[in-house]
This record gives structure tokens, sequence and C-alpha cells, in this order.
């Protein structure tokens, strides 16, 4: 479809407007005005397709009011049809094209329930702002609200992504790894272009990468007979602007960590993967199971909207295969208990001969709160033992047994757990403890599963059946595996 409009873009902010593929990611530095050229390809087609629908998703109401809606009015205002939109506010802004009705929608992503009220209506087009700030779990189920009944409508999912946040891993994951798989430095070739605001030379693939490739859902899903899927994937800095004075953006960023800089400023998607377990990869099998065991044992981090539960299996020498998980976002220990309790039997265990252990601690800085906490899971059924253990400590002992091949994971059936390690940073002041970032609940995010691996690794080791004897010889191979592994933690040497 023809589009003019009246100022000049960048070169992906025309591969956006021109794009015929079914998902459609764009991974870049804040500033690159991603999410300009959404609104302004939605309102391009709003224009000339009567009936046309179209839905955005944010993280959170606040963002879609103070972000995106100023945002549209801007493009209204620079393309001079502002008389002919009409913008309703509430839970769920809508701009609609008066002439031909035509309509984009505004919803929040903040939990599935947010999601799964949009359901059932047409969207051809779903554009998602920032998603690698939406919880994992929600932000695949909005890929199942886009459906198309016209054949010159097909449905498009567009991903407007920044480096970093709790799904960024899954991002990558998902459609820039097997995007370099096809080619390294992308296999959309560009002429140069020349920035307008400074005149520099921006370069593809130096300054930016383009693909187009189809991807197997089913290698995604795990599900066999799904046809293959068109994917484009733009990775770039912020020199794709032709109206952002980047420049004085840089300098002003300059104070940033290294890492924030390249996140903000080049877009590097590898910013955090693997930053804190490098070698989490090797850590990973398929098809695990929970037998044979000694024993199996559950960690739950029992967040303040956010419950993360890890299974893992232990035989008789103590190597653990994580075989299965559970995230509950915003439900009560009334419904997790049950939960909990079925998926046992799922796994043909019963619920009292598994071992649950958390840290209600974690999540509240008063005692009787977090007592009360594991009295409400004690009282339904689930006897829960609470983990006290070194935070640092903790995390080393994962890394050692991770990969000395004692500990697996299951990449199948563990994914959230998967993307919390990954996603996981070091500490600037402590490369040995991690660094938390706000999450999409306004507090701290983003490690609830890899935190209720820490305990369920943490109390089956050192506080299991067996005596101050086996603790010590655990100990003794840990050391023995790095003398300076338990350095600076409650289990260094003289410590216990």
């Amino acid at each position: 479809m023809p589009r003019q409009v009246q100022f000049q873009l960048g070169p992906a902010q025309c591969v956006l407007l021109q794009t015929k593929a079914q998902i459609f990611l764009w991974e870049s530095a804040r500033g690159a005005a991603k999410s300009f050229a959404g609104l302004l390809d939605d309102h391009e087609i709003c224009v000339n397709v009567p009936n046309s629908r179209s839905i955005w998703y944010r993280r959170n109401l606040s963002e879609i009011n103070t972000t995106l809606l100023p945002g549209f009015e801007k493009v209204l205002a620079i393309m001079g049809t502002e008389k002919s939109w009409t913008i309703t506010h509430g839970n769920t802004p809508t701009a609609t094209y008066k002439p031909n009705g035509s309509r984009i929608v505004f919803n929040a992503a903040e939990t599935v329930e947010h999601v799964g009220r949009t359901q059932g209506s047409n969207f051809p087009r779903i554009r998602i702002d920032e998603p690698q700030n939406i919880q994992t779990e929600v932000l695949t189920r909005i890929f199942a609200v886009g459906r198309s009944t016209t054949t010159d409508a097909p449905t498009q999912i567009f991903l407007l992504a920044n480096p970093g946040g709790i799904s960024h891993a899954w991002l990558r994951r998902s459609f820039i790894v097997p995007a370099r798989a096809v080619s390294a430095d992308g296999n959309v070739p560009h002429p140069d272009w020349i920035n307008p605001v400074y005149g520099d030379v921006v370069r593809c693939p130096d300054d930016w990468r383009h693909w187009k490739y189809d991807l197997d859902i089913g290698e995604i899903t795990g599900t066999k007979g799904l046809p293959p899927v068109s994917v484009e994937v733009i990775v770039s800095g912020v020199t794709q602007n032709p109206a952002l004075r980047y420049k004085e953006y840089q300098a002003g960023l300059s104070f940033l960590s290294p890492m924030m800089r390249r996140a903000w400023i080049q877009g590097d998607p590898d910013v955090e993967i693997g930053q804190f377990f490098p070698e989490v990869a090797s850590w990973l099998g398929e098809n695990l199971s929970n037998e044979p065991l000694d024993r199996v044992v559950v960690g739950i981090d029992p967040g303040m909207r956010k419950t993360a539960v890890v299974w893992g299996a232990y035989d008789i020498d103590q190597q653990c295969d994580v075989f299965d998980e559970q995230f509950f976002l915003e439900r009560s220990v009334d419904y997790i208990v049950p939960e909990l309790e079925a998926r046992a039997v799922v796994h043909g265990l019963e619920p009292k001969s598994v071992v649950w252990v958390m840290d209600p601690a974690g999540e509240s800085r008063n005692p009787i709160d977090a007592r009360r906490l594991t009295d409400e899971y004690r009282l339904r059924g689930i006897p829960v033992v609470t983990a006290r253990e070194d935070k640092k400590g903790g995390w080393q002992i994962i890394r050692a047994r991770g990969n000395s091949g004692k500990l697996r994971i299951d990449q199948r059936k563990c994914p959230i757990l998967f993307n919390s390690l990954v996603s996981l940073q070091s500490k600037d002041t402590d490369p040995d403890d991690v660094r938390k970032d706000p999450g999409s609940d306004g507090g701290q995010d983003g490690d609830h599963s890899a935190d209720a691996l820490r305990y369920l690794e943490t109390f089956a080791l050192f506080h299991g059946s067996r005596g101050k004897t086996e603790e010590q010889k655990l100990i003794e191979r840990l050391r023995a595996i790095d003398p300076n592994l338990l350095r600076g933690t409650a289990y260094e040497e003289g410590a216990i």
C-alpha cells in the first residue's frame, strides 16, 4: 500500500511501514523512534482502509496515557488530521477515524486477565510497545489475540523492543538467535543513508542489521505440523532517527554504566544475556523427569504480585533435574495451593511426600507477615519449610553445581526459569551478587524463578535429612571445584 508522508523517515522506519512479515521485531537503542513509526503506520492504514482494526499493548495504563497517546496525537498534528479523529480515554483508550470507522485500541498488559479481555475480537494488527518489560507469560498470551477474517488484512504482530527487561531473553532466544543462524550480520542489504541532522553516513550492516526468514514455530512451542511463520528482525542504534540530535543524547547518557550505554545507545541485544550465568546454556536438557529420584524438592518464591515455583528431583548422589515450573501472577494462596497439589498428582506424587521450601522473608521486611504467609500454606495442606541461606553463597552454589553437571534444567518445561537465569546481571559494586531492575509492578522484579531455584538447591543440599558430616562433605566438594567459590559467604572455610 503506498504511503505518502510529509517528513523524512529513517531506513528502519521505512522497513516497518512496508513489511509483510507475520512477526516483526525491531530491537534498538532508546530514541530510535520505533513507536512513532508504528503509530504512523497505523494512522495510514486506518485512513486508507475502512473499518480497519489495530491494537496496541504496553505494560500498564499509565505508560499508555503518558507515552503512546501523546505520541499518536503528535502523528495527528504532523499529518494534519486531528479533527478527523476521536480519542476516548478510560481503562481501554480508543482512537477512532470518524470518516470510515477505523479504530485503534490501546490496552494494558499487566496481567493475563488484561490481555484476555481483548480476545474474541478481530485484530489483524498487534503492536507491542516495549515488550521486554511485559511478563513473559503475559507477552506470549498476546500472540493469541491476533486474528483476521479477511484475505487483504493478514495477521501481523509488531514487537518494538529495547535491550534488557524481564522478557528480553525470551525475545532474543525466539527471534534474534534464529536470525543469526541464517546470517550473522543480516541477510537484507541496504544502501548507505545520510543522517539529516549531522550528515553522518549510516551503513548496513555496520550501524544496523536486517533479517528476513521463515521460523518453524514448532521449534518454540514443541508442537508439530504448524506452518512456518515469516519473520523480519531489525537491530539498530539511535542513528536511525532522522529527527534526533543523537550526539547530544549520547553525551547525556555518558554517566551511565558501560552496560546501560550498550543498551541505550548501541541497542546491543546481547547486553544482558548470560551476564551473571554465562554458562547456563550448558546446564540445559530436555525431557527430564522426576525419576529416578531420592526425593522431590519444590522451591517457592512468594512475591508481592508474582509467585514462582520450581520443581527439582534429586537422586542419592545429589544430582538435581529441574523438571517443571509454575508461575502465578496476582493469585492468592487459596488459588495457588490446589494448583500445587494438582501438579504433584500429575507427576504421580503425594503432596505430603514433597519437600516444599520457601523464603517468605524475602518479600517482607516484617517477620510477622513472613510467618503469616508460611502459616497460610501450612493451614491449606502444604507443609512448607523455610529456607534461610546466604544469598551470595546460594548463587555460587548454583553456578558450581551447574558447571559440574550436578544441576540440569529442562529447557522446554522450564522456559520462565531459563529466562530468569539468563537475564540476571551482576551488581556494579559486587560481581558475586545480582542486581534487580524495576519490574512491571513498580517494585523489584525479574528474578523470581531464579530465587525459587536458589531456595530449592540450598535447602536440599544443606538442610535436608543429612547430618553435619554429609554437609561438611558437600562443602568440601564445592571447595574442590574452586577454592575461592565460597569465599566471602556464610559457607567459607571456618564459617561452618
